[in-house]
């Protein structure tokens, strides 16, 4: 329970310098209406603050209850975790990789553009997230491809936005 409180702490302090960060960003024409710049860091640094301070402040699971209780809930998460059809958490070292393609897609942004890099990446994590096989693989590939181009979609058309590398305009 402590690493959740530093964790959220931490997300405070992030959102929280964000914040700053996000207040010195100059407003491009004040007064016409145009939210500018600003408004989507705001959002965003709000948030991390406000999931951070839930974090630290969450009670722990079980505190307050009775030992009958918390030895039934203990069992039925022990019974749920058991089952078939559920996902483990993944390995450190899948992990580790999960952060290295997320650093591939920042550094490959801007040589190939959005699309490639967003469906390598989405695809690389999807695929770490499980056993690789290369059914799995060429599934998740289809779907990272599939979730990239509704972005695109979504970016360009709907809130019209001009992001370098979308393949359809």
């Amino acid at each position: 329970m402590t690493t959740d409180r530093i964790i959220g702490v931490i997300c405070m302090g992030l959102g929280l310098a964000m914040l700053v960060g996000a207040l010195q960003i100059q407003q491009n024409f004040p007064g016409t209406g145009d939210p500018g710049p600003q408004l989507v860091p705001l959002i965003l640094s709000g948030l991390l603050v406000l999931l951070g301070l839930s974090l630290a402040l969450r009670r722990p699971a079980g505190k307050g209850l009775s030992a009958e209780t918390r030895d039934a809930v203990e069992a039925a998460t022990e019974a749920q975790s058991s089952q078939v059809g559920t996902l483990a958490p993944p390995s450190l070292p899948r992990r580790i990789g999960i952060g290295v393609a997320f650093l591939a897609f920042l550094a490959l942004f801007t040589p190939l553009g959005f699309s490639l890099s967003a469906t390598l990446f989405l695809a690389a994590s999807m695929s770490l997230m499980d056993r690789l096989t290369p059914r799995r693989v060429l599934t998740r590939t289809a779907v990272a491809l599939v979730v990239v181009v509704v972005l695109g979609l979504i970016m360009t058309h709907l809130l019209d936005l001009a992001v370098p590398g979308v393949w359809f305009a």
